[in-house]
């Protein structure tokens, strides 16, 4: 199974290479800005001229002259999972993701809230922060999973989130980790599947 940066690099080469983005990308894309920010990463700003980028799946253009092991684009089809901040976290998630040599990069969308990217190894996960201004090194956030037909996805990115941060303290637990989160997707969806069909 492809591991969802494997995937990314892959759209991002096929997308690239399309002359209808490359046409839009021309017309429509700026260059990427990057936020004066205070913040320990890059963020950077979506542009009203990017929301012309959704029907290309992105939030915001990227260049196609990036090559995929340089890029990583802001996919707006990607599963992206909804958080909101908790303050003064303890640990807070930037010094964790920090520590285990993560990539973290930060799209500060139109509406104020921020898609936060985070990339290790094989694995990348999509972030959307609400009220993104709030979100600072010492912060933690709450993920929302909310129980539909996504949930899986969402608790695969969850773990994949997870296991980022928490890096080799995360193998000691790995077993016990999964066998909770598989217990809990299989209740929910069987609770799920015994709601829908009692209507």
């Amino acid at each position: 199974m492809p591991t969802a940066k494997k995937a990314s690099s892959t759209a991002w080469e096929f997308l690239r290479k399309n002359p209808d983005y490359i046409s839009d990308w021309h017309h429509f894309g700026t260059m990427p800005t990057i936020k004066n920010d205070t913040r320990p990463f890059n963020i950077y700003e979506q542009h009203p001229s990017d929301l012309s980028a959704d029907k290309w799946g992105l939030f915001t253009f990227q260049d196609p002259m990036v090559s995929p092991e340089s890029s990583m684009p802001f996919w707006s089809i990607a599963p992206t999972l909804e958080a909101e901040v908790v303050h003064a976290s303890q640990p807070s998630l930037l010094p964790m993701l920090r520590e285990v040599g993560a990539k973290i990069t930060g799209l500060l969308l139109l509406n104020g809230n921020i898609i936060l990217k985070v990339g290790h190894d094989a694995m990348t996960v999509q972030v959307r922060i609400k009220d993104a201004k709030e979100f600072d090194a010492s912060s933690g956030l709450t993920l929302h999973l909310p129980l539909d037909l996504r949930l899986p996805v969402r608790l695969t990115r969850s773990m994949d989130l997870w296991k980022i941060a928490a890096g080799e303290r995360f193998k000691k637990i790995e077993n016990l980790t999964i066998q909770t989160m598989t217990s809990l997707s299989s209740f929910l969806m069987a609770s799920s599947t015994a709601k829908a069909t009692a209507r």
